[in-house]
């Protein structure tokens, strides 16, 4: 069930998972097989293995049995001919998030009927946070909505940014 929810390859697998009673979490151990062949994650070129990053990264997953479900792994780092010594990364990950897709996903899908405040609380996590994974989302809309002829692309981006920092009241529904 876990394995399917973070979407594992075949050379990826949950190591473990352990129940935190103190913090009411459960975390997650992923790893991957030593004998994996990893192409280059900038070219696509074959490449031998070059060790794990040097500290474990976690990554917020969706609720599990209703408690929050955290993601541990050493991502394997591997050294291409062409580009070098390149960080791999995980099957579930958006890079440079500390989120898993599934999350991001969830987090949209709430917060397209509820306002950010509530879903914060119904998530677990800070507003800042789910406006970050809003803004990845939706400004790539906003910056094609505001190419179009007459429309300054700065009232848009300072619209979300006004938006995403609680200046603003958000969006209300139609009546």
């Amino acid at each position: 069930m876990l394995a399917g929810s973070l979407d594992l390859e075949e050379e990826w697998y949950i190591t473990g998972a352990k129940f935190d009673p103190v913090k009411s979490v459960i975390n997650v151990y992923v790893g991957i097989r030593e004998d994996a062949v990893i192409v280059c994650p900038r070219c696509g070129g074959s490449t031998k293995r070059y060790g794990y990053e040097p500290t474990e990264r976690s990554w917020r997953h969706a609720d599990c049995l209703f408690y929050p479900c955290y993601v541990h792994c050493r991502c394997p780092r591997v050294k291409c001919d062409k580009c070098g010594v390149q960080q791999v990364t995980a099957p579930f990950e958006r890079q440079n998030s500390r989120h898993t897709l599934l999350f991001e996903g969830y987090a949209m899908m709430i917060m397209e009927d509820v306002p950010r405040r509530k879903a914060s609380r119904l998530l677990r996590c800070n507003e800042k946070t789910l406006a970050s994974i809003l803004l990845l989302y939706i400004c790539p809309s906003f910056l094609a909505a505001s190419q179009r002829p007459g429309t300054s692309r700065c009232l848009s981006c300072t619209m979300w940014r006004q938006w995403s920092d609680g200046r603003s009241q958000e969006p209300r529904a139609r009546r």
